[in-house]
């Protein structure tokens, strides 16, 4: 059974819809990379399923029991608490724990050999559990945490009210890692922390026991956590398997496919047309009537689902799918209508093969070149993917220049 499972999720800002029709699960130990363009709504599918925000339509299921952690982008820990107080909190039971076993220990030595007899046997039991939840080592645990995301030792007893907004991130991190939840939910955990904490980070997550649904501009950290991708577009969200890597090279061979459909769609429809052309007004017009009208219902389902999802069906089935008017499109209309899909979907074809070269670059480059340079590169990168593309080339070839072991290969 999945941690969690959504169905047909739905969110909107009247009159904006952000998303719809989302139906997803997360399964026990999957890692997540949540995928996409900014203002997609990534932040917002997070918080809904961290229980954070309701959604505008649809549901989402837990599996009965579930813990969960989220870490939102910019979290401030209000809190009278010093940093290594807020790290105790996932472990008050063994703190208990703790404090019984030492005042156990003190009516093991009571004259009274009956109360001595009763807390030696309580003693026993207790030692061992305290001892499997790590009831000795949970101390050398926090240590290990609060050092590997770049505290310093001075700092665990600083009140988190001194702590800066960064710092005060690192700690509700630092506290989720401790509480070790099934399900953690992560919006750019790599946002305030240096290379080596997002290092340590990477190394901590790839043994992590439970699941995980993260968004991050990071794309190497990604590559190193994840093995599953939710990429989320216009058109819902699409999932890979794999890491960030094998996800680039899947959704090549996606669009690679989607390109041939495209191109034999654009004949076949441009066949069609021409037909009724030559004989909407000569001796076969019923004929081109009743293609123009065949016509005009794929040209709504195109629009309405998508060619992808009428691949290999046949009408009756994406009948099921679509909702069609009755008349029919004039042919300027139906010409109007090819060229407006066509032109649409070849322009996604077109920046998604230009934008695949510019990651494939990035994976190339010496592990050594990308633990300096790969988060400001992958950053400028995403800034300027949705605005320009041209500027994205230049930003990559003009940062890689400077390093003159770099090879560059589309």
């Amino acid at each position: 059974m999945s941690l969690v499972t959504t169905y047909n999720l739905g969110k909107s800002f009247d009159p904006v819809d952000i998303f719809a029709g989302l139906t997803l699960s997360i399964p026990h130990g999957a890692r997540i990379a949540l995928v996409g363009p900014n203002g997609i709504g990534k932040t917002t599918l997070l918080r809904i399923i961290a229980g954070r925000e309701v959604p505008s339509s649809g549901d989402v299921h837990y599996a009965r029991g579930i813990t969960m952690g989220y870490l939102p982008q910019e979290s401030i820990l209000e809190s009278d608490r010093t940093l290594w107080e807020e790290c105790l909190l996932p472990f008050e039971d063994l703190i208990a724990q703790e404090s019984e076993l030492s005042q156990l220990a003190l009516e093991m030595s009571d004259p009274d050999s009956t109360k001595a007899k009763a807390a030696l046997e309580r003693y026993g039991q207790l030692q061992i559990r305290f001892e499997h939840a790590g009831g000795y080592t949970y101390q050398n645990t926090i240590r290990q945490v609060l050092t590997g995301l770049g505290f310093a030792e001075n700092e665990s007893e600083m009140p988190l009210m001194h702590l800066s907004g960064g710092q005060r991130t690192r700690a509700l991190l630092a506290r989720l890692l401790l509480e070790a939840p099934q399900l953690l939910i992560l919006d750019e955990p790599t946002n305030h922390l240096d290379i080596q904490a997002v290092e340590w980070l990477e190394s901590y997550l790839k043994d992590w026991d439970g699941a995980a649904l993260i968004v991050s501009h990071d794309r190497y950290f990604l590559d190193k956590v994840c093995n599953h991708i939710w990429e989320m577009g216009g058109g819902g969200i699409e999932t890979y398997r794999g890491n960030y890597s094998h996800y680039v090279q899947q959704r090549q061979e996606r669009w690679d496919l989607r390109a041939k459909i495209f191109e034999a769609e654009r004949e076949k429809l441009e066949k069609e047309l021409d037909y009724v052309k030559r004989n909407i007004s000569g001796q076969n017009v019923a004929q081109a009537r009743g293609r123009l009208k065949r016509l005009s219902r794929q040209l709504q389902a195109i629009q309405q689902i998508g060619l992808d999802a009428m691949a290999g069906k046949s009408w009756s089935e994406i009948s099921e799918e679509v909702v069609t008017t009755k008349s029919h499109m004039s042919v300027d209309q139906a010409h109007a209508a090819i060229e407006r899909q066509l032109t649409r979907l070849g322009e996604t074809l077109f920046h998604c093969e230009e934008f695949e070269i510019e990651l494939k670059k990035i994976y190339i480059l010496p592990a050594s070149i990308l633990n300096t340079a790969r988060r400001e590169l992958v950053e400028a990168l995403l800034v300027e993917r949705e605005r320009n593309y041209p500027r994205i080339i230049g930003i990559l070839n003009r940062m890689i220049s400077h390093i003159p072991s770099a090879r560059c290969h589309s």
